[in-house]
């Protein structure tokens, strides 16, 4: 009696364990998905933006596949699990063989700098210390100010180029 109490009770385990392996067997990729991410261009791939697993052909192939556009410099888009899957699915990956964990959606940003107006000008005030008539110049004055500008991927503040205008006058210098 207790050994066939013994069988039932591993075939039970057996057969409750059945599917737990078979799911492991049949998704041979996982994808997961962190919450935020900043990349670098405005067109984000699907390596950029989540962590893949799984055979080494099939993860090269798919790091590479495009998550659309982000449309404005220092924008964002959000891309949830359905876009993901959908995507994967127009490159042959049946959504049955795929594991995603993690967060729902992605929001991912494009990493950017904004320079304000001010900061244009304390910049261009100090170019124009170091060009080289700066000696000669005995006042320098706005003829506009110039809006905020959005420096899409980076993190640094960009240099700034002194030259002179031939067509206007030879007094007025234009800071690029």
């Amino acid at each position: 009696m207790k050994l066939k109490k013994r069988w039932i009770l591993w075939l039970g385990l057996i057969l409750l364990s059945w599917p737990v392996w078979a799911q492991t067997q049949t998704q041979d990729l996982r994808i997961y998905m962190p919450r935020t991410i900043k990349i670098k261009g405005a067109m984000p791939r699907l390596g950029q933006i989540v962590i893949i697993r799984g055979n080494d052909e099939l993860v090269k192939k798919l790091r590479s596949v495009s998550m659309g556009r982000i449309s404005s410099p220092g924008g964002q888009v959000v891309i949830d699990r359905n876009t993901i899957l959908s995507r994967l699915a127009s490159h042959g990956i049946n959504a049955s063989r795929v594991m995603l964990s993690g967060a729902e959606k992605i929001t991912v940003q494009q990493q950017s700098m904004i320079l304000t107006s001010a900061a244009l000008i304390q910049k261009a005030r100090a170019a124009l210390k170091d060009f080289p008539m700066s000696d000669m110049v005995s006042q320098v004055s706005l003829t506009r100010t110039p809006a905020d500008v959005v420096v899409p991927g980076s993190d640094q503040v960009p240099s700034l180029k002194v030259d002179t205008i031939r067509q206007i006058s030879s007094n007025q210098v234009r800071v690029r």
